[in-house]
């Protein structure tokens, strides 16, 4: 059985936007702390993004791309990828446990 941390993990390493919460989850902080680095990563996007008016186009404002996130929090992809897949080995995930 997943645990919400697994499902928020599965989400980072196979979405490619991510929420508030499941930044929340994965990093296991309070709300006021993932938005915090939600905003963050949402600023740094935006400084890459079209400018139409002078405005920037916010395509998705209530996600954030998930590369961008584990870059900003030194997060490896790789590593991450290979504990969920240990972990979901270790808990009986058998075949879904690979990504």
């Amino acid at each position: 059985m997943m645990t919400r941390k697994d499902k928020s993990m599965k989400l980072l390493l196979t979405q490619n936007y991510i929420s508030k919460s499941t930044i929340m989850q994965v990093l296991g902080c309070s709300f006021g702390n993932a938005k915090e680095v939600f905003t963050y990563v949402k600023r740094l996007e935006l400084e890459k993004a079209p400018v139409i008016m002078g405005n920037p186009i916010d395509v998705r404002p209530h996600r954030v791309p998930s590369k961008l996130f584990m870059k900003v929090m030194n997060i490896d992809y790789g590593l991450t990828k290979k504990q969920y897949e240990v972990s979901m080995t270790l808990k009986g995930g058998g075949s879904n446990a690979t990504i």
